[in-house]
Parts: structure tokens; sequence; C-alpha cells
């Protein structure tokens, strides 16, 4: 029964015998079948044919003429591990099966045998072969995810770890932009920008490459755009390379050394997206989905820590207020009235409702942006008692 070619395409055999007759008529039968066999009539040959076209399956005598085929099996082993060895024999006591099976054949096949078992011996051997080359696979899939895992899991030690350092020792502005650097650097990216609503804009509010970023984004972005997908979709946006995604348009920056991009929007799961962490140029492009998931993560954190500068404004805010109320010498007279802008994301307009009647020192407290320093409590304060709170964000 002739096999189709394409059922046994690239298919290679190699039978070592003493006996030329064999070699040649197990040759015809199998090349007919779509084989590609090499023959071979003695250990020298059969190594060197082995070395040159590594095969599928081996088939050898174990009694060749002045040669040992078991020990044949046992050196073709060494090079070849990953083909199926079958030991040929016109004996069939248990010793000379032993003696095969301990060479390490997987088979065996009695001589003289019939086209048909040759072809129902190649069949269990290739079955055999694709076992064992799915286990092969499926082993280097579990070897690669868990040190995929490893790694991730070292990452995101050193993130805890780089989290807590920052948080023992910076003020929440710092922190913030700590954050930032600290994430570009564990993401291997060398360039990163960090943008907060404010109405309808984002602010920059940290930059690692301050020439590439500008200062203020109108909204809606260019619906082409990476920030325009990020914030409409509310998930992190992976670009392997910016320049061969036909549905997304670069901004047109020259400063890039690659087209690889990670962008995460920052919200709360019940309320507007409040920001936009962007990061570019890695070092080893392009971005990878460990560094996505990774990202997420560092992301969260982020976002806690613009609330927490937020929360620690509004309560510098409020003390400059209690202390501009409680100063000895004050006497009563109206205090200067302007609209005061709430953290970012609070309101659609960035101005808060009812916003009259507040103290000037308020105004200044209510700056956001990358300009903002850790001093502003106490220059807000100054500037307060003189009238002259600035109400919009820095530029």
């Amino acid at each position: 029964m002739n096999r189709p070619v394409t059922e046994q395409k690239a298919r290679r055999i190699l039978v070592v015998d003493d006996q030329a007759v064999l070699l040649m008529h197990v040759s015809a039968v199998l090349e007919s079948d779509g084989f590609t066999v090499m023959t071979a009539v003695d250990e020298a040959h059969a190594v060197e044919l082995s070395a040159a076209a590594p095969p599928d399956v081996v088939l050898v005598d174990i009694r060749l003429d002045r040669e040992d085929g078991a020990e044949l099996i046992t050196r073709l082993r060494q090079s070849t591990p990953d083909a199926v060895y079958v030991a040929m024999s016109a004996y069939t006591d248990a010793e000379s099966i032993i003696r095969a099976m301990q060479s390490g054949a997987h088979d065996y096949l009695t001589k003289p045998f019939s086209d048909e078992d040759l072809r129902l011996l190649l069949d269990r051997s290739y079955q055999r072969l694709s076992l064992s080359r799915e286990k092969a696979s499926i082993e280097e899939s579990l070897r690669v995810s868990n040190n995929e895992l490893r790694r991730m899991n070292e990452r995101l030690r050193l993130m805890v770890e780089t989290v807590e350092n920052i948080r023992s020792g910076s003020t929440p502005d710092e922190e913030t932009q700590s954050l930032l650097v600290e994430f570009a650097r564990m993401m291997g990216a060398n360039g990163g920008s960090l943008y907060v609503r404010d109405g309808d804009e984002l602010v920059l509010m940290h930059s690692i490459t301050p020439s590439g970023a500008v200062d203020r984004i109108a909204l809606p972005p260019d619906p082409a755009s990476v920030l325009a997908r990020a914030l409409a979709t509310r998930r992190p946006v992976f670009v392997e390379d910016v320049t061969q995604d036909e549905s997304l348009t670069a901004s047109g920056w020259s400063g890039y050394d690659s087209g690889s991009l990670l962008s995460f929007p920052l919200y709360t799961p019940t309320g507007p997206v409040e920001g936009v962490v962007n990061l570019h140029d890695p070092t080893d492009p392009p971005f990878t989905a460990q560094d996505l998931d990774l990202g997420v993560i560092f992301a969260s954190l982020v976002l806690e820590a613009i609330h927490t500068a937020q929360a620690a404004e509004l309560l510098d805010t409020v003390s400059c207020v209690d202390r501009e109320l409680d100063r000895p010498d004050r006497v009563a007279r109206p205090l200067r009235s302007r609209p005061v802008r709430e953290p970012f994301g609070a309101t659609g307009s960035g101005v808060s409702p009812g916003g009259g009647n507040r103290p000037a020192c308020v105004l200044v407290h209510s700056r956001q942006g990358p300009k903002a320093g850790p001093r502003d409590s106490e220059l807000g304060c100054r500037r307060g008692e003189r009238g002259r709170g600035s109400a919009g964000p820095a530029s």
C-alpha cells in the first residue's frame, strides 16, 4: 500500500544493514511512500550519514558483519538523541531483545519482515516521534513561562521596594516625578511623560524628555493618535512599531529612536480618565506584553500618587485659610473673590461650582502642573496675604 508523498513529506530514514539486497528493497518501498532513505552497510558510514543529515527514524541490524549494531545505536544516540531507533534481527531470543532495548532502541523488528510490517513499524515510530516533539514543545513553553514568571516576580519585587523607598523620603510632588522616572527605568524606556487632565486639556505634569513633550494637549486629541485610543478605550495601548501601524498616526516628533510605545490611561473604576502616562524608546525594542502587564500596576501607583499630591495640596489650602482667619491682628475685611480650580479631573471645566467667595490664598494653592514646587504651600500663604494668588495651572 503506497502512501501519498505529501503525507510523508520531509521524513528521513536511515537503514543500517550488511545485506545490500535488503537495503535496496527497503529503499524502494519507502521511497515510493515518499520517504527520504539513507542506507549504510557499516558503522563508519552510518555515523557519517547521521551527522550530515539527522534522520527521524534509524533501523539498525543488531548483528552487523564484524560490528555490533547495539553499540552503534548507543553511539548514534549521542549525536542524534531525538531520533527513534529500531533494532532489526533474525534472532528473537530474549537476550538479543534485551541488548537492543538496553542500547536505546525504542522498537524491535524481526527479520524477515513484510512491506506492511515495515510500514506499520514506521507509523508507530512517527507517532512516538510526534508525541516526543509535542512533549518537548510543551516543556519548552513551560520553561519559557516559568522564566517569564520569575522575571515578572523579580520586577514586581523591585517595584515594591522602589515605591517604598520613594514614599519614605519624598513630598507628594517629588513622589509623582520619581515614580515616572522609576516607571520608565523598570520598563527599559528612555523617554516618557505624565499628563494630568485639567478641564478640556491635558497638562504636562512631568517629563523625562522635556524637548519632546508639549505643555498642553487639547481634548479631544487626534482620533488616530495613540493618546486618543488610550483615552477612548480606557485601556493601556501597546504598539510594537507605530510607523508600521496604519490605524495610528505618529506624533511627528523626530526625537524617537524607535516606534515602540506604551500608553496608560489613569482613572478610577467609576471616574473619568484623569491623565495618561506615555513611555517610548525602549532600550531593547520593542516593548513586551510583560511590560504592559507590569505597567498597569505601576500606572495605578502613579494615579495614587497624584491623588495624594492633590489631597496634600487641599490640606495646605485649608491650613492656609485657617492661619489667615486666626491671625491676632486680623480685622474684618472682605476677601477677594476669584474662581477656584478643583484638582485635575474633578470637574469638566476645571472651575469648581460655587467658588465665588474663597480666600485669595486658595487660588494659589489650587495651582497644578509640572512647575508647582514643594514650597508652593509656604509661598501661597504669603501671596494670599498680599492678594496675589494665581488660579491657572502651571504652563
